[in-house]
């Protein structure tokens, strides 16, 4: 390993030696699916009433890292020289079954977010506290 760069607005590991293409397609996949890692532990680890925010956060992030994969799986061979392009050149997986995938992840991180984005809808019908103190 050369570099491991965390805190910046482009955190990477750049790793230098002899790998096999098995190896380059786990780097390029490794960031992504600790995206999606997070997401699920997040879903599955914090409950109400955190639950909702760290839902909607991390969402976000899986829904936004998706489509990145989506857009990157459709054009390829061509746009950018980025992890998806680096996987799917390494791997020699389908770029098809790459972006059904990505387009799955992107609609299951959409609709968490959006679900748990939502305001109350009990806090919104409630009256207000100084109105009911009055009546």
């Amino acid at each position: 390993m050369k570099q491991f760069v965390v805190l910046s607005a482009r955190p990477h590991v750049r790793i230098q030696g002899p790998s096999t293409e098995v190896q380059r397609a786990a780097r390029a996949v490794a960031g992504s699916a600790m995206f999606v890692t997070v997401w699920l532990l997040g879903l599955s680890l914090v409950r109400p009433p955190r639950a909702s925010m760290v839902a909607a956060a991390s969402g976000m992030l899986v829904f936004v890292e998706g489509c990145g994969w989506l857009i990157s799986s459709v054009i390829y061979p061509w746009g950018p020289r980025d992890d998806a392009w680096r996987f799917l050149a390494h791997s020699g997986a389908n770029p098809w079954v790459i972006a059904a995938g990505a387009g799955l992840i992107v609609l299951a991180g959409g609709s968490t977010f959006l679900r748990h984005i939502r305001p109350d809808p009990v806090a919104e019908t409630a009256p207000p506290k100084a109105a009911a103190a009055r009546a």
